[in-house]
């Protein structure tokens, strides 16, 4: 707690020592947000927190909605999957609009645009 500069305080010491015990980190970030918002009056700097909680949850989100995505087309894609697999990866690539299949063939979605 010294060396990060965190202050000595019950709530904080709590949240270490949980992580430590191999509880999410998102789980923690959303319980803090959670007593943020259940305190009564929201000061500034608890709104700016909530703010940041907020950017982080969204971030992470968006991370694990792109690993998701990646493992559906790895799955999709790869010639050691079973046709099951194939065949559910694609059928649930197809539902989120990121594949079609039209006449002349499968079309990739404008989505997949950005990714690296």
């Amino acid at each position: 707690m010294f060396i990060q500069q965190l202050p000595f305080v019950k709530g904080v010491f709590d949240a270490l020592f949980t992580q430590s015990k191999g509880e999410p980190f998102h789980k923690l970030l959303s319980g803090f947000r959670q007593q943020l918002q259940d305190g009564g009056a929201v000061t500034r700097t608890a709104s700016k927190l909530m703010e940041v909680l907020d950017s982080l949850h969204v971030a992470k989100q968006n991370q694990l909605q792109q690993i998701g995505l990646q493992k559906l087309v790895t799955a999709w894609l790869n010639s050691d999957s079973t046709p099951e697999m194939k065949s559910g990866a694609f059928s649930l690539l197809q539902k989120t609009g990121f594949v079609s299949k039209g006449n002349d063939g499968i079309r990739l979605s404008g989505k997949f645009n950005g990714w690296s």
